[in-house]
């Protein structure tokens, strides 16, 4: 006998059996939308009670626990190339699926719409995978498969990403292919704009990568790319990474060479000032310039020669010779006693003395 968990309060399951009778258990760490097997006898006494207080509770139990079973929860679109959307229920059952494209319908109608009701979103993804992996969509070295998730409980749509996550890369790995499996949680505005396009929102998320990752929004035709597989719009995808990252290396070369021409260009400009200022500033100082320096070499040099010929520069006075009117000093070339007279020149060897003339007579 079997039933599906549908509340849990404290110490008490509430579970919808296979004959549509609700009854309540004990809590043997159940969680909401489990599927109980193993519990024959326990039923079975819940069973007999049941039918005798049915009749109050029907009415109510089915008004309650038939809303939440059949109202859609949560929503999970797969994509490769056929496009699948699942309705789910808030205990994780598949309450519809439905084919988004031509080939997701094909899909579906070799599973058998049927067998995927009332099946947790796992093992139906998982069926899924299968099929598309029999119809061959995954013979080619490459491909990917695209899931995504809408659901108002955020913590729901967390633990689903990780199921199914989990489920599509191990029917993979059972069916001996090799995918990219892509899984992401999207909000009801997305799911609304997908729809309206006619495209489920994984594989409108896919595309606005696409023309993100092309730089030019202009160059992508949405239309045309919507209605492209998985496989050859990340194809497109990783060809446009590896473009930018190409323009992107050439860009920094680019700017590390600039960087350099413009630091020696710098570098060669403040030389350059300093060289001017410095050439601004040596005429003011008379020690460096050369012009000054030259003059008074040559001043020097010309008074070494006067000293050495014993010859004075006019204006100058010598230091050995007499004042005009003074009598010569010792050491002078006149004989002791001797007067010079103004104007007169005595020559080495001569010797003029008072009345002379009047003697040699």
């Amino acid at each position: 006998m079997k039933g599906i968990v549908v509340e849990i309060q404290n110490k008490i399951a509430t579970v919808l059996l296979d004959e549509g009778i609700v009854v309540n258990v004990k809590n043997n760490n159940y969680h909401i939308g489990q599927e109980v097997s193993k519990m024959k006898k326990q039923l079975e006494k819940k069973k007999i009670l049941a039918f005798a207080s049915m009749a109050a509770s029907l009415v109510f139990v089915f008004a309650i626990t038939g809303y939440a079973y059949f109202t859609p929860y949560s929503y999970v679109s797969l994509d490769v190339n056929p496009s699948i959307e699942y309705s789910v229920n808030r205990f994780g059952r598949v309450l519809s699926a439905t084919g988004v494209n031509d080939d997701g319908t094909a899909i579906l109608n070799e599973i058998d719409l049927d067998t995927l009701k009332n099946l947790s979103i796992e093992d139906a993804v998982g069926a899924t995978i299968n099929e598309i992996s029999d119809a061959g969509y995954f013979d080619s070295e490459s491909g990917g498969i695209v899931l995504a998730i809408s659901s108002d409980n955020e913590n729901e749509a967390d633990k689903l990403e990780l199921s199914l996550e989990e489920v599509a890369n191990n029917t993979l790995e059972e069916n001996n292919h090799s995918a990219e499996v892509v899984i992401e949680t999207v909000n009801a505005v997305k799911l609304a704009e997908a729809r309206a396009l006619g495209v489920t929102p994984g594989k409108l998320n896919l595309v606005k990568k696409l023309i993100q990752s092309s730089g030019n929004a202009e160059e992508i035709n949405m239309e045309e790319w919507l209605h492209k597989s998985v496989k050859e719009t990340m194809e497109k995808i990783k060809e446009y990474k590896v473009m930018n990252k190409e323009m992107n290396k050439e860009t920094n070369q680019e700017k590390e060479q600039n960087g350099t021409e413009d630091s020696a260009t710098t570098q060669n400009q403040e030389l350059n000032q300093e060289k001017e200022k410095n050439a601004t500033q040596e005429p003011e100082n008379p020690a460096n310039d050369p012009t000054k320096d030259n003059g008074n070499k040559e001043d020097s040099n010309k008074s070494d020669e006067n000293k050495n010929n014993g010859s004075v520069t006019p204006g100058m006075v010598a230091p050995d010779s007499p004042k005009q009117g003074e009598d010569a000093q010792p050491g002078n070339n006149t004989e002791p006693g001797n007067n010079t007279e103004p104007g007169n020149n005595t020559q080495p060897g001569d010797s003029s003395q008072k009345g002379s003339g009047k003697n040699g007579n």
